[in-house]
């Protein structure tokens, strides 16, 4: 057991003092699997921009995620998709059921029909009288392989699609929950650094006073003069690091936004355009086919 405390001892400080001087970012290995261009990474903007700061628990952000996540959106519809083609693929298995009633009102001619009653007093019109006709027929496929192994096949389409979605709002949670709680990090990360940078800049004040009081030799001064800059430098990383998580938050909304804009301004400009069409002559045919 001792020595087996004392490997565990000199691997973790092996694995310390090999990262010591970098900044572990465990939440961004999400973003790089998904891609810049994933779905997953965007959202449908709702609601009216407010310029105010919003305040969001773990909760809430990820109730938003999971309804207005851009990737978890298109995976409901492919879903419905499915499902409808799997109902299309069972109405082909089942009874075409047909229906229908009918009222007419009539009148006849007796005399237009060529009928000549040799009796006084007979109408020579007969009505008006109705008649109700109600019908009905159906129609069944006794067996058709080919829409039974349609029917099938669209079950596990279905299948898959559902297990799809499921796994898509998995996704979401990790992508969501890691967004936040990588915003909680880099603010802890910062305050350390922070206050590993004033622990540094007060032994380096120590080291200096001692070395002009004469009780500590010059390198000493040195020495915490490199840790307060080492810490520094670690500080301005850290702080970064996360204006650099909130940038490309901040560019992928900002790229979103602009998109819907363009694409609701052409479709603007092509409902602008629809009269003009209307408006516009043919070329008379003499002129076409001069041009020929």
């Amino acid at each position: 057991m001792l020595i087996f405390a004392s490997l565990a001892a000199q691997s973790l400080r092996a694995q310390t003092s090999s990262t010591e001087g970098q900044l572990i970012s465990p939440a961004s290995s999400v973003s790089s699997a998904l891609g810049p261009e994933s779905p997953y990474l965007g959202s449908v903007p709702t609601g009216a921009p407010t310029g105010t700061v919003l305040q969001l628990s773990l909760s809430d952000a990820l109730d938003r995620g999971l309804k207005h996540n851009l990737g978890l959106i298109e995976s409901d519809v492919a879903t419905r998709t499915t499902r409808a083609e799997r109902l299309r693929s069972l109405n082909e298995l089942l009874p075409n059921v047909n229906a229908s009633i009918s009222q007419t009102v009539e009148q006849v001619n007796l005399r237009a029909l060529g009928l000549k009653i040799p009796i006084a007093g007979f109408p020579t019109i007969v009505g008006p009288f109705g008649i109700q006709d109600a019908r009905g027929n159906v129609t069944q496929t006794l067996f058709d392989w080919s829409s039974v192994e349609k029917l099938r096949a669209s079950n596990e389409r279905l299948k898959a699609s559902q297990n799809t979605y499921k796994s898509s709002r998995g996704l979401v949670v990790l992508a969501v929950a890691n967004a936040y709680l990588q915003v909680i990090a880099d603010s802890s990360t910062i305050e350390s650094q922070q206050a590993q940078r004033s622990t540094s800049q007060a032994l380096y004040q120590r080291a200096r006073d001692q070395r002009t009081a004469g009780v500590a030799a010059r390198i000493d001064e040195l020495r915490a003069q490199v840790e307060l800059q080492t810490q520094q430098q670690r500080l301005i990383a850290a702080q970064q690091q996360a204006y650099g998580q909130l940038y490309g938050s901040i560019l992928r909304q900002s790229s979103l936004i602009a998109y819907l804009d363009n694409f609701w301004l052409l479709g603007l400009s092509a409902l602008v355009m629809i009269p003009f069409v209307f408006l516009m002559k043919r070329p008379p045919k003499g002129v076409s086919a001069a041009a020929h």
